[in-house]
C-alpha cells in the first residue's frame, strides 16, 4: 500500500517512519511530510520539541504562524479519525489535553502531478494555520511539544495511511528532491 501513494511529493521534504511518533527535522518553514500507517486503535503523529530551559524554534513571542496539514490516501470513515494540533507531544504518554480534538472535513481528493498519486486533506482552511502563542512554555503551554496527531478511534477494518505536514517553504537539497523510498 505504500508504495501507489507514498511516492515522494515534490514540494515537502518526505520521511517514511515505521516509528509511530516522529521529530519533524527540518526548520518549520521548510515543507515537510512524515508518511505514517495507523492500526486501528493506534495514535502517531510529528512533533518539534519546545520548553522554557530547552529552547523553542518557533517566535511564540510574536505569535509565528505555523502552515500545517493532514492528509490521507483516500477518504477513510471521519467519525473513526480524531486529530489534534497544537500544544501536544505524540509519543503514547504525552499528554493530549492541551489540544482540543479538531473538528475534520474531506477536500477534494488532489493528483500529484510528478507522481499521480492522490492525496486527500481533512483539515478547514480556518485550522491549516497555527499560532504559535499558544505554545509559549512559560504560560499555556506546559507539554514541551508542538504536535500533529492523529488517532484511529474505533476498529474499522484496515490500517489508515496518513501524513502531518508542517511548513510550506520549499528549500530541499539535492537528496531531497529525488523521489524518496520507504525506509
Amino acid at each position: 500500500m505504500w508504495g501507489a501513494w507514498l511516492a515522494v511529493v515534490v514540494a515537502h521534504v518526505p520521511t517514511f517512519d515505521d516509528a509511530q511518533c516522529v521529530t519533524f527535522k527540518k526548520h518549520h518553514q521548510t515543507s515537510q511530510v512524515s508518511y505514517q500507517k495507523l492500526s486501528p486503535g493506534s495514535s502517531g503523529g510529528a512533533e518539534i520539541h519546545c520548553s522554557a530551559t530547552g529552547g523553542c524554534p518557533f517566535s511564540y513571542e510574536t505569535g509565528e504562524i505555523l502552515d500545517v496539514g493532514i492528509v490521507f490516501n483516500k477518504k477513510y470513515p471521519l467519525e473513526f479519525l480524531e486529530a489534534r494540533i497544537g500544544c501536544l507531544g505524540c509519543a503514547a504518554e504525552d499528554s493530549q489535553a492541551q489540544a482540543a480534538p479538531l473538528t475534520l472535513e474531506w477536500g477534494d481528493v488532489e493528483l500529484e502531478p510528478f507522481t499521480g498519486s492522490q492525496h486527500v486533506s481533512a483539515l478547514r482552511d480556518a485550522d491549516k494555520t497555527f499560532n504559535t502563542s499558544l505554545l509559549d512554555p512559560n504560560g499555556p503551554c506546559n507539554s514541551e511539544h508542538f504536535g500533529i496527531v492523529l488517532t484511529v478511534t474505533a476498529p474499522m477494518g484496515e490500517d489508515v495511511y496518513w501524513a502531518p505536514v508542517l511548513g510550506l517553504g520549499e528549500t530541499f537539497t539535492a537528496e531531497e528532491a529525488r523521489p524518496a523510498q520507504k525506509k
